[in-house]
């Protein structure tokens, strides 16, 4: 689903992961929308607060990420994040993907959600944007 989403972006992607370890499975259809001029923000866990195992992980895929695209895809850090996902096009026909945060629970068991119901993509950019101002850059 993600990969549908990226794909079909045609102005802005916000992600919000914890490392980003579906990096490989996307990272195509990333490659797609910064194609297309898509800008591309992306905020994640600070290291520091990472577990080792999780902190490296990260590590490596940033670094696949600054080789493969440069700084087309903005990262920033922050402390905590509410939820994972995505948000494609907020201003616009926007969509999002979202799940919540189950410590120990495997991505495919968490509870997602597809939406693209205009007040909650909005409202979700916006919380975005709260986190994105108050995180600090890569």
């Amino acid at each position: 689903e993600k990969r549908k989403l990226y794909r079909s972006a045609r102005e802005e992607i916000l992600i919000i992961s914890k490392a980003f370890e579906y990096f490989p499975e996307v990272a195509e259809a990333l490659g797609e929308a910064v194609g297309k001029g898509v800008k591309i923000r992306m905020v994640l866990v600070r290291p520091e607060l990472l577990p080792e195992p999780n902190r490296a992980k990260q590590a490596d895929i940033i670094r696949a990420i600054r080789d493969r695209f440069g700084d087309k895809i903005e990262i920033r850090f922050f402390t905590d994040l509410p939820l994972r996902g995505c948000i494609i096009d907020p201003e616009r026909d926007g969509r999002a993907l979202f799940l919540v945060e189950e410590p120990g629970i495997p991505f495919f068991l968490r509870e997602a959600a597809v939406t693209s119901h205009h007040n909650l993509v909005r409202a979700l950019a916006i919380m975005f944007g709260l986190i994105w101002e108050k995180a600090r850059p890569s």
